[in-house]
């Protein structure tokens, strides 16, 4: 009952203060930028033709670009947002120590700003599905997975705020988190199935006799939510003849949602003592 009535008073009397602190993230981010937002979808694009070169054509795998764009577009969403979120607390003393506001402004407004240009760069990668399709010739140039998009994007910010929420609260207290939070990140990166496909996974853990390997691995919900965008979007390999999509799901939903009452609970539950500890 508790969050529930802070988060009614977060959209509520503070909405115009989340709004405003996400805008100015943005104008922040891109203020001396010549090229603005179109430095977002350059970073996930380089990587998509870099990994593309070294997978598709020096190992000769069927990894095309779309393939990675449709991992690296979300997954640049929640490095950001992790990594801003993180120092979001700290970087904010001086407004904290001012007046009083739901101090889990700070980093959910990280994770709204950069939403905003998930939004594009998701938008831009639909684009380009419609636009291979429409080159090859190939029927039904937009399916009803398409809808469903949108789903799975708020799905990935549900468990990235969760996140954003926990490690900046922990940042407030131990301020190496942020070192550890690059770790994690980076294993968290190499743990999903952005540059290879779920059946790999699945052959690796039967060669190695560890088939619980197999079901911890599953339980990445960028993973699970990873499957289900390139199911309904048709690219790749089909991963619902490898996995249940359907508990995949359900799974993505349930953890999400658990993710970020932890991290909201976590985060409201020390806020009164970030103003001494900052």
């Amino acid at each position: 009952m508790k969050i529930i009535k802070r988060l009614s008073l977060l959209f509520g009397e503070y909405r115009e203060l989340l709004f405003h602190l996400s805008l100015k993230n943005l104008k922040i981010q891109y203020k001396y930028a010549l090229l603005g937002f179109l430095w977002s979808l350059f970073l996930p694009l380089s990587l998509a033709v870099i990994f593309w070169f070294v997978f598709g054509i020096v190992f000769n795998r069927s990894v095309g670009p779309l393939y990675l764009m449709i991992a690296l577009f979300p997954w640049n969403f929640i490095q950001m947002s992790i990594n801003g979120g993180t120092s979001s607390v700290i970087e904010g003393r001086d407004l904290i120590r001012k007046v009083y506001f739901p101090r889990e402004i700070l980093p959910l407004s990280v994770v709204i700003s950069n939403f905003i240009n998930f939004i594009f760069a998701m938008a831009v990668v639909m684009l380009l599905i419609v636009a291979k399709r429409l080159w090859v010739g190939e029927a039904g140039l937009i399916n009803l997975g398409f809808l469903l998009v949108p789903v799975f994007m708020l799905i990935i910010m549900l468990f990235t705020c969760g996140f954003s929420l926990i490690v900046a609260c922990g940042q407030v207290y131990f301020r190496d988190v942020r070192y550890i939070v690059e770790v994690f990140l980076l294993l968290w990166f190499y743990l999903s199935p952005i540059f290879y496909d779920i059946g790999m996974v699945k052959k690796g853990v039967a060669r190695l006799g560890m088939p619980f390997l197999y079901r911890l691995y599953l339980c990445n919900p960028f993973t699970c939510v990873l499957l289900w965008l390139r199911h309904v979007l048709r690219v790749g390999d089909n991963p619902a003849s490898t996995v249940n999509m359907n508990m995949l799901l359900i799974y993505a939903l349930g953890s999400s949602f658990c993710i970020f009452l932890f991290g909201y609970w976590l985060f409201t539950r020390y806020d009164r003592e970030y103003a001494d500890m900052i």
